[in-house]
């Protein structure tokens, strides 16, 4: 393993890990056996590394530049290992096991890397006494019992689900910058999360986040509907519609365009005068269709030429332009509308409904809300904050919240935060190493350990003694108190569950999985190999 080279490249910072060794095909100068799998561990760990100090209420955050200065800060994660451009192999298996984590639950993406990290860090140690295969195994088996650990540590919250999706949201926040209002943020994650959910399923594309800088954060608010960054087309157009009916226009509003490239030369005034009247008629033909299908609130993906935003101004229309695919998309399924290419072939069955379209502005930047429509349910969380960094922040934040909400609206069972759900499980891997060989024994209870990482993570990053802390919490769990974890307020432990402290089961569950994938595929490497073209396992060439 070589340097880790901070760097900007794009539009986003990258942190590159390179090894100083060239992996030869014919071998020369390729690390193999111990010097391999020693190489794969420190990538890897290097990446855990990254990320450690981020973890928990107290978590420290990361400075991201770009390469024209554009700086974010953040704490999460998920992001900080996406502006990783990591071209070490072992450390990119690491990001990539992360994402898909990231991706299927929305967290415990930094708990899965960490752990990964402690075990690979463990192993080193343990590779001179025991084969890669025998640890491996270990691992595997110490997960499944760690597993059944926190499976029985798991219960329903007292309130009811909906309680125990909001302390999940909040828990998760509680790393973030928007920590000081994590309680309503999450009441407004939940509700969204909700208002889309269909049974226990929740489609998250249906939930947009409309950003604005220059408002309090205390101002993020939730609509049940569909919120644009855009403005009426006219100032001469109704400024709200009530019980809209909505037409949504793919492509452009204007004079048809030929198929190809094409110089017309009208020399006589009056042939020009002609097409110009001719341009004018299509137009005002389009626009006929449209005020004849009974719409009285359009939105068209592209351009509209001037002569339509006149004649719909005239007409008491409200039309809204430059509207992207993915918003024309999001206001299909709120209005039931149907996408229409040709504007003369609307019809009153492609038109939906909207209880109210209106152009309201906030702080001067105007802003099109499209409420109480006749589709799917379809929500927007407008998110407020004093710049542009930090209401980039809080959607992270709100994207993590609605991520474990969903998770948590799938599956019941939760297990208590800060710590102790790794605690528990570590202490019912160390009992079950009380019951092997010597050898095995080792691995079990360097697995144990990795699990305490994370209580002694969050103890650390809060400034406390990270080894009080960890004996604190074996401690109480040693004596039956299952639910403390560490109070990092004081170094500590005490009840997360009473406190409202808690994390989807099936996240904490992945994690661990996700961590001892990983650290065992990365043991079982004793050579890295370049291919002198990339093929896929099956010999054919991409």
């Amino acid at each position: 393993m070589g340097d880790i080279v901070m760097h900007a490249r794009g539009d986003r910072a990258r942190t590159t890990m390179m090894r100083d060794a060239s992996f030869r095909a014919d071998g020369v100068g390729r690390p193999r056996g111990r010097d391999a799998r020693a190489a794969n561990v420190m990538a890897a760990r290097a990446v855990a590394d990254a990320v450690r100090s981020t973890l928990g209420p107290k978590g420290l955050d990361k400075m991201l530049v770009d390469g024209a200065g554009e700086v974010s800060v953040t704490n999460d994660g998920a992001t900080i290992l996406r502006g990783m451009d990591v071209s070490d192999p072992a450390a990119r298996m690491v990001v990539e096991a992360a994402a898909t984590l990231e991706r299927e639950l929305g967290d415990g993406t930094t708990t899965a890397v960490v752990l990964a990290g402690e075990l690979l860090r463990h192993a080193e140690t343990l590779a001179d006494d025991l084969h890669a295969t025998a640890l491996a195994e270990g691992f595997r088996d110490a997960a499944a019992v760690a597993t059944r650990a926190l499976e029985g540590l798991a219960r329903e919250a007292p309130g009811g689900r909906e309680e125990a999706l909001r302390r999940v949201a909040a828990t998760a926040m509680a790393s973030k910058a928007a920590a000081p209002e994590a309680t309503r943020l999450a009441d407004l994650a939940v509700r969204a999360v909700l208002a889309v959910a269909d049974g226990r399923r929740a489609d998250l594309s249906h939930v947009r986040l409309a950003k604005l800088a220059g408002r309090a954060l205390a101002a993020t608010d939730l609509v049940e509907g569909v919120v644009l960054d855009k403005a009426r087309a006219s100032e001469a157009m109704p400024r709200f519609v009530a019980e809209a009916r909505v037409a949504l226009v793919e492509g452009a509003l204007t004079a048809a365009k030929p198929a190809r490239a094409a110089t017309l030369r009208l020399a006589d005034p009056r042939a020009h005068e002609a097409f110009v009247a001719e341009e004018e008629t299509r137009v005002a033909r389009a626009v006929s269709s449209l005020a004849s299908s009974g719409a009285t609130a359009i939105f068209v993906e592209k351009r509209v030429d001037d002569r339509a935003i006149d004649l719909l101004a005239r007409s008491g229309i409200l039309l809204v332009a430059g509207v992207g695919g993915e918003t024309l998309s999001a206001l299909a399924r709120a209005t039931g509308a149907r996408p229409v290419a040709n504007p003369r072939e609307v019809g009153e069955a492609d038109l939906g409904r909207a209880s109210l379209v209106e152009e309201a502005r906030e702080g001067g930047a105007p802003e099109v809300l499209v409420t109480g429509g006749g589709g799917a349910r379809s929500v927007t969380l407008r998110v407020r904050g004093a710049s542009e960094e930090s209401v980039e922040e809080v959607a992270r934040t709100l994207e993590d919240a609605l991520g474990v909400a969903r998770t948590a609206l799938a599956d019941d069972p939760i297990v208590p935060g800060a710590g102790a759900a790794e605690a528990e499980a570590a202490r019912a891997v160390r009992d079950e190493a009380g019951r092997l060989d010597a050898r095995r024994a080792l691995v079990y209870e360097a697995f144990a350990a990795a699990l305490e990482e994370i209580p002694r993570a969050l103890a650390e990053n809060a400034g406390r003694d990270p080894l009080e802390a960890v004996t604190a919490v074996r401690a109480a769990h040693a004596a039956g108190r299952r639910d403390h974890g560490v109070e990092v307020a004081t170094g500590g432990t005490f009840d997360a569950w009473s406190a409202g402290v808690v994390e989807p089961l099936r996240v904490k569950v992945q994690s661990v999985a996700t961590a001892a994938e990983v650290a065992t595929l990365i043991l079982r490497i004793d050579d890295v190999i370049a291919t002198a073209r990339r093929e896929d396992l099956t010999g054919r060439s991409p």
